[in-house]
């Protein structure tokens, strides 16, 4: 078992209230989930996940056919860079002061804390599978969530973000500061779409992260909102 992350669980202070304190497998997302009503009136939801990740080594003749001197195996030293690279990059898009306003009229917030830790045995909500690959440009991400487990598939470009001097980017300067990373955790919370597909409202909006660039809009937060809701009365 390697690098373990451990990010401090939200408290209830003197004053505060817990609203709810529930493990979820599924809907809105899968993570457990912590609402907390403060004692200045601000709702704190926390999102927190188990993730084990895993990587697998890249072929030898497919690093050696697109010309990489790179080794096709994961160092140790690699793969903490990765996930740290990945936890970083996930909490710094999606954790946010204030997504939104609840029936009582107070803002929310809301905060993703994650356990990581690689290989092993963890009865998670997501295993992380990452290939190496000897390609430049990001790309290979998949997420597999399910009522009773959850498979994400990334590679090692899935932390890089789109530049202004990559193909991908020609003619998009909308891609830059794009991540694979921020947009699979989209889906991993729950957003079942790609907002890049035709029939998308938001097919137009290229920066948004669910489309193909780097920005998460408050609309992504909206089903934890709504599940937030369910539990807080209308009178507040």
């Amino acid at each position: 078992m390697g690098l373990i992350i451990n990010d401090p669980r939200m408290v209830v202070r003197t004053g505060d209230t817990l609203i709810a304190d529930e493990t979820y497998k599924s809907y809105p997302g899968k993570f457990d989930a912590r609402l907390i009503r403060r004692y200045s009136g601000q709702w704190d939801l926390e999102a927190y996940m188990k993730i084990q990740f895993f990587f697998e080594d890249g072929s030898k003749a497919h690093f050696e056919r697109m010309g990489s001197k790179d080794s096709p195996d994961w160092a140790d030293a690699e793969k903490q860079k990765y996930m740290r690279a990945w936890h970083r990059q996930v909490r710094q898009a999606w954790n946010r002061h204030n997504i939104g306003t609840l029936n009582d009229g107070c803002p929310m917030s809301v905060t993703f804390n994650f356990y990581i830790q690689e290989g092993g045995w963890l009865w998670d909500h997501f295993e992380i599978d990452v290939k190496k690959t000897a390609f430049s440009l990001p790309g290979g991400a998949q997420v597999f969530p399910s009522a009773f487990d959850g498979d994400v598939q990334l590679d090692n470009t899935s932390i890089e973000p789109v530049s202004h001097d990559t193909a991908w980017n020609v003619g998009e300067p909308s891609m830059e500061g794009y991540l694979s990373s921020v947009h699979e955790f989209g889906h991993m919370i729950g957003l079942s779409y790609d907002e890049y597909h035709e029939d998308n409202p938001h097919k137009a909006d290229k920066k948004s992260a669910m489309h193909s660039g780097p920005e998460v809009r408050a609309r992504h937060y909206y089903h934890l909102l709504s599940w937030a809701n369910g539990k807080v009365p209308a009178e507040g």
